[in-house]
C-alpha cells in the first residue's frame, strides 16, 4: 500500500469515528440498494417458477435428495434391482370378457422365477376355478445369458404329476435363439417370457408388456416428498402416475398407466395389437361375419396399489401385497376387465435351480422358432444340434410344421 492511499484510509476511518450520521446514511443507502437488488431477484424467481422444470429445480434446491431428478432415479435404480431376486407369485385372477362368449373367468395363477448366476427359470399355470379339466398346460422358460430362450409345454394332472410324453400334445419344447435365424427375424426374448406371466408380472416391475422403470421417460414431474412423493410422465408407451415410498427405496406404492390407441404394446401401436375380429389380407369372411373397425381397442388402463413391502435376503424391497385392475375399453364402449390380487415371497439367487423342472426324455426333439427345419435334440440337460432316428409311427407327422410346431419323441427304432 502507498503513502497516499495510506492516507486516504486514515482520513476514511477518521470521517467514520468523527461523523457518525454520515456512516449511518452511507449504509443506509447501501441496504437500500441491496434490497432492491434482492426485490428484483425474487421477481425473477417468480417469473422462472412458471417453468415446471425450473419449479422441479427449486423443489430439489429447498430439500435435497428428495427433488424430481432424484426421485425419479432412486424410483427406476429400485424398480431395476427385482431383477436380482427369485420370487414366488400366486395370484387370484377374475376377468369379466364383454367382448367374446367367454364371460366371467375365475381362477388362481402360479408363478415362479429363479434366478441363477448365468440363466433364469420362469413357470406359469393357471388353475381355472370350477374347470372339469383334470389336467392343465404348464408352461416353463429356460433363459440363457445371452439371451436364448427355451419354452416347455407339458400337460400335468391336479396332483403336479406330469403326463407321460406318448402324444403330441403331452409335450413341447422350442428353442428360440437369435443367433439361429434369419437376420432380421424376431423371436421370443425376455419380455415375452414376462409377458406370459400376465397380470403376475408386475411383481416383476412388468406392466403392459414393459417395464416399469421405462415408463418413466421425458418430462418427469414431480411433487411432494418422503413417502408422499408422485411424480408423472407422459411418453410413448403411454402416461404414467407413480406414488412412491422413501422408506421403501422408492418403489412405488400406487401406479395408474394408461395407454392411449396410438401408445406402443409390444413394439406397435395398441390399436393394430388389440382387434377384434380383424381379417387377414386377402381373406374371405364367412356370411355372417362383418369386420367390425368398432372393436378396436380404443384405450387400456392398470391400476396397481401395494399392501406391503417385503426385504429380500439380499436386501432388496420388493411388493410383497399387490391388488392389480386391468381394463380394456373398446370403440364400441364394451371392455374387458382383470381383477388380480398377488402373493409375493422373494428370495436370493439359487445357484442351481435353474434347470428345467420338467421332464423331458432324452433324444426328444427340439424345434428351433421361426427356424424348424434345423435339426435340434434333448441332450438330457440342453438342446444339441443332432439328427436322431425318427420312430416308425405312421401316425406321427414327420414334417416339424405339420406337426403343428409340437415335439415329439425321437428314440432309436427296435
Amino acid at each position: 500500500m502507498s503513502i497516499s492511499q495510506a492516507s486516504s484510509a486514515k482520513a476514511v476511518v477518521v470521517s467514520l469515528r468523527i461523523d457518525g450520521s454520515w456512516a449511518t446514511y452511507a449504509l443506509f443507502r447501501i441496504g437500500f440498494r441491496l434490497n432492491r437488488v434482492r426485490q428484483v431477484l425474487l421477481v425473477i424467481a417468480a417469473v422462472l417458477c412458471a417453468s415446471p422444470i425450473a419449479r422441479n429445480c427449486l423443489a430439489e434446491e429447498r430439500a435435497p435428495g428428495d427433488g424430481v431428478f432424484h426421485a425419479a432415479s432412486e424410483c427406476r435404480a429400485s424398480l431395476k434391482s427385482l431383477g436380482g431376486i427369485s420370487m414366488h407369485i400366486t395370484g387370484t385372477v377374475e376377468v369379466t370378457n364383454e367382448i367374446d362368449a367367454l364371460g366371467a373367468v375365475a381362477g388362481v395363477r402360479v408363478s415362479e422365477v429363479v434366478r441363477c448366476q448365468n440363466r433364469e427359470r420362469v413357470s406359469t399355470y393357471f388353475d381355472q376355478q370350477g374347470s372339469s379339466q383334470q389336467e392343465q398346460f404348464r408352461n416353463e422358460y429356460i433363459v440363457d445369458e445371452d439371451g436364448a430362450v427355451l419354452a416347455i409345454q407339458a400337460m400335468f394332472d391336479r396332483q403336479g404329476r406330469q403326463r407321460p410324453a406318448w402324444r403330441l400334445s403331452d409335450l413341447s419344447v422350442m428353442l428360440a435363439d437369435q443367433r439361429l435365424v434369419k437376420q432380421g427375424t424376431t423371436v421370443r426374448n425376455r419380455g415375452d417370457v414376462y409377458f406370459a406371466l400376465q397380470e403376475s408380472g408386475a411383481a416383476l416391475g412388468w406392466v403392459g408388456r414393459a417395464h416399469l422403470a421405462d415408463y418413466i421417460q421425458g418430462e418427469v414431474k414431480a411433487e411432494g416428498s418422503g413417502d408422499a412423493t408422485l411424480i408423472a410422465s407422459q411418453g410413448p408407451l403411454g402416461d404414467v402416475e407413480m406414488s412412491l415410498s422413501q422408506t421403501h427405496g422408492y418403489l412405488p406404492n400406487s401406479i395408474r398407466i394408461r395407454k392411449r390407441a396410438d401408445s406402443l404394446y409390444g413394439g406397435e401401436k395398441v390399436a393394430s395389437a388389440f382387434s377384434v375380429r380383424k381379417p387377414l389380407p386377402n381373406t374371405v369372411l364367412p356370411p355372417d361375419t362383418e369386420a367390425s373397425p368398432s372393436n378396436a381397442v380404443r384405450s387400456m388402463e392398470w391400476r396397481m396399489n401395494v399392501g406391503a413391502y417385503e426385504r429380500a435376503p439380499n436386501g432388496v424391497w420388493y411388493p410383497a401385497q399387490i391388488a392389480l385392475v386391468q381394463t380394456h375399453l373398446f370403440d364400441d364402449g364394451r371392455k374387458n376387465v382383470t381383477k388380480s390380487r398377488l402373493s409375493v415371497v422373494g428370495n436370493d439367487r439359487a445357484p442351481d435351480a435353474c434347470g428345467p423342472q420338467t421332464l423331458i426324455p432324452k433324444g426328444y426333439a427340439v424345434y428351433v422358432e421361426k427356424a424348424s427345419q434345423l435339426p435340434y435334440r434333448w441332450s438330457g440337460s440342453d438342446p444339441e444340434p443332432g439328427v436322431p432316428e425318427l420312430p416308425l409311427d405312421e401316425t406321427l407327422p414327420t414334417n416339424p410344421i405339420s406337426a403343428g410346431g409340437k415335439s415329439r419323441m425321437l428314440l432309436p427304432t427296435p
